[in-house]
């Protein structure tokens, strides 16, 4: 499998320089939807799989993690600049105190006090608007305020397909 890139990403490009760039989005390409700012008025045209324009030979990007920066600076000889630290994926309850903490309210959650895994399993849906300290605090309907150990954020995909649960990077 190749790797792809998106907006965002952190890569290094060693012909060019020893720093980390950050992808951003082309928005003069279609073969080419990506790009790399080298100076102010230089610029790398990319595919999604982090190929250059064919007039810019030599041009390959590595994504810049910790464990290619030592890499790089092996088979260079050179400091490179230091590689961002890994995003840390959240999801399930974490990812519903994240986004309660954040300020978000009514997120529609599977619900359970056995485990995010249960509750994935039974599927048993509530609104979730708020969070005490050893547990998830729902909300189901005006009337009723419950408490859960467990609530998976989910999303809709559309209106015929099932309920996902999310991941957000952060």
């Amino acid at each position: 499998m190749s790797q792809t890139f998106k907006a965002g990403d952190k890569v290094y490009c060693p012909f060019y320089g020893f720093t980390v760039f950050t992808i951003e989005r082309n928005h003069n390409g279609l073969s080419h939807p990506l790009l790399i700012q080298i100076t102010s008025s230089r610029s790398i045209a990319l595919t999604l799989t982090g190929e250059a324009s064919p007039y810019q030979k030599g041009c390959c990007i590595i994504p810049a993690t910790p464990e290619n920066q030592k890499l790089l600076e092996q088979l260079y000889q050179v400091k490179f600049e230091d590689a961002p630290p890994p995003k840390q994926v959240l999801k399930g309850s974490e990812l519903t105190k994240h986004l309660l903490k954040k300020g978000n309210k009514n997120i529609l959650c599977y619900v359970s006090n056995d485990s995010d895994e249960a509750a994935l399993k039974h599927k048993v849906l509530y609104l979730i608007n708020g969070v005490s300290p050893s547990r998830i605090e729902y909300f189901a309907g005006n009337t009723s305020s419950l408490l859960y150990q467990f609530a998976v954020p989910i999303k809709i995909l559309s209106e015929h397909d099932l309920l996902n649960p999310m991941e957000l990077e952060v």
